[in-house]
């Protein structure tokens, strides 16, 4: 059983993302908003639309579904929208700083490297891209998915990436060489990607509604926790790897003690 439930969107949470200090929580979901939480209390702390607005303001079009979220800093964060812009937004009020146009389509899978160097999306155009941080530039990218991947990490080194876009499984990438080196088996489609901050673990989020929890060093699944409806859109390991939190389709994110 999960030992806390957070209503964080009126559907599908589609993100979930500790700060770099642990002390807040970032959401973002198919309502097309964003909301910042204390993450050791539950309480909210703000939220914004995916336009940059109050999300009670009358609008004459629904918002834009904000597909990821991920901490570029502790001041700063990205958001990868389902109009295929990348945003960087400012963490105190998630106020909008720069946008980029990083796909062809929607951004399913967003990461941004340990030290921050790099970000890495995955779109429904089946292409795997990584960016220079601090440039902006396209550094490198691969149209060779089965099909459109629906979540990419960084290992906590910054040497691999693991992404959908393959049946049944987490494809392993080289960052260097770019080179597709195995592919993690999974028990169901993984739609989202998180690697634990102590490098021993990837969980991935199922369409199963279930986390599969996968050990880097056998490559071996070693079990997971159950408990959204069916699709884990999101998940996300504390800094200390002892915590992992998921969020479902139902709208809600879970808090999951002692991953094994």
């Amino acid at each position: 059983q999960p030992a806390q439930t957070i209503l964080s969107h009126r559907n599908w949470t589609f993100s979930t993302e500790f700060s770099p200090d642990g002390a807040r929580l970032a959401t973002c979901g198919g309502d097309g908003v964003t909301r910042m939480w204390n993450a050791r209390d539950g309480s909210l702390l703000w939220e914004k639309a995916s336009d940059g607005t109050d999300p009670a303001a009358p609008r004459a079009k629904p918002l834009v579904r904000t597909r990821m979220l991920r901490w570029l800093s502790s001041e700063v964060f990205l958001l990868g929208q389902a109009d295929g812009l990348l945003r960087f937004c400012n963490a105190a009020d998630g106020s909008p700083i720069e946008t980029i146009s990083a796909a062809k389509g929607e951004i399913y899978g967003l990461a941004v490297s340990r030290d921050g160097s790099r970000i890495a999306t995955v779109a429904s155009d089946k292409a795997l891209r990584v960016w220079n941080a601090r440039t902006r530039s396209l550094e490198w990218e691969t149209d060779d998915l089965d099909f459109f991947a629906r979540g990419v990490a960084f290992s906590p080194d910054g040497t691999r990436l693991y992404s959908g876009g393959v049946a049944g499984g987490v494809i392993v990438w080289d960052v260097q060489t770019h080179a597709r080196l195995d592919v993690l088996h999974t028990s169901s489609h993984a739609w989202s990607i998180a690697a634990s901050p102590d490098g021993k673990r990837i969980g991935v989020g199922t369409m199963e509604a279930g986390v599969d929890i996968i050990e880097l060093s056998t490559g071996k699944r070693i079990g997971g926790p159950s408990g959204h409806l069916r699709v884990v859109a999101s998940v996300a390991f504390s800094p200390d790897s002892s915590l992992l939190f998921s969020g479902g389709d139902d709208g809600t994110v879970k808090v999951w003690e002692e991953v094994k």
